[in-house]
This record gives C-alpha cells, structure tokens and sequence, in this order.
C-alpha cells in the first residue's frame, strides 16, 4: 500500500510539474504545422469565448501512431480544456461536439479516441459522453512513467448525437 501511495505522489509532483516553457510550446507549434503544412498530417484548433475571452480550446486531428497501437480512420483529440470556472456548463461537450461534426464532414474518419492520463481526475467527462476505455500505455514524463488510458468512441455519429443531447441541456 505504501508502494502505491508513493506512486500516485509522484505522479501527482510530474503533473504538477507539466507545464511547458513558452519556448517548448512555440517549437511544437512550428513543428506541428509545417506538417500540416507539408500535407502529412491534419490538426486542428477551436476554442470557446465567453465575452470574447477564451475559456476553453480543443485539439484535435489524425491519430498521433506512437507505435504502441495503430489505428485506421481514427481522429484523436489531443488537448482539451475549460476553465474551472467555466466547467459543469457544458463547454466541454460542444468542444467535443464541434471536433467531432467537422472530423464527420472530413470524413476521413470513422472513429475516435482520447489519451489522458489514469490519474486525470477529469476522466469522468469522456465516460458521460459514451467513451469507454479500451486501451492502456505508459508514458514517461519528467523521468516518471505514467499510465495513460485511450477512451474509444467507435462511432463519430454516436458521439456526436451524444454530445448535442448533452449540449441541449443548457
């Protein structure tokens, strides 16, 4: 038991560790989009505006194959995130929904999936919406290794009828 409570305090040090130098995040930009540039992979952005503040985005495009696992026709969203206080309104959900209609209307894809991290304690979001997780890896971060879980979303439409039902509850 001692083993795993010092696991979970050092992921929770890595987390809170995560956060990148303007610099790192400026190279992974300029990396990312001269191939999307290039026409090697597709990636996108949107975000969410209260006030014409920016309260939440969402990253989404091709399915990032790391090897571990490979999949056809599968979208990935990369990064999702709303402010605190602006969760529990449904920001998340039309995120979702917003990436998800305009993969369908790509239609390169047939299905979709979501990385995050085991310990993430907003996890329960993608269950809410229908996803399931079907997937497991590790990663290292920070010289500590992490467990990521895949939420798997076999069907675009499904998700996106979910997503506008729970987006209607305003």
């Amino acid at each position: 038991a001692k083993d795993k409570k010092l696991k979970t305090l050092n992921a929770k040090k890595t987390l809170d560790t995560l956060a990148d130098t303007i610099h790192q995040r400026i190279t992974r930009f300029q990396k990312e989009y001269k191939e999307v540039l290039a026409g090697k992979r597709n990636l996108f952005q949107a975000v969410a505006l209260y006030q014409n503040e920016v309260v939440g985005f969402i990253k989404y495009g091709d399915y990032r194959d790391d090897g571990t696992y490979t999949f056809e026709h599968t979208g990935e969203v990369y990064a999702i995130y709303v402010d605190k206080t602006f969760q529990k309104q449904h920001i998340g959900t039309k995120l979702i929904h917003f990436a998800v209609t305009h993969m369908m209307t790509l239609k390169l894809y047939n299905r979709l999936i979501i990385w995050t991290l085991k310990q993430n304690p907003s996890r329960s979001f993608y269950e809410r919406i229908g996803g399931s997780v079907k997937y497991h890896k590790d990663i290292t971060i920070n010289d500590q290794v992490l467990e990521e879980v895949g939420y798997c979303f076999e069907s675009l439409e499904a998700l996106a009828k979910t997503c506008q039902e729970h987006g209607s509850r305003l």
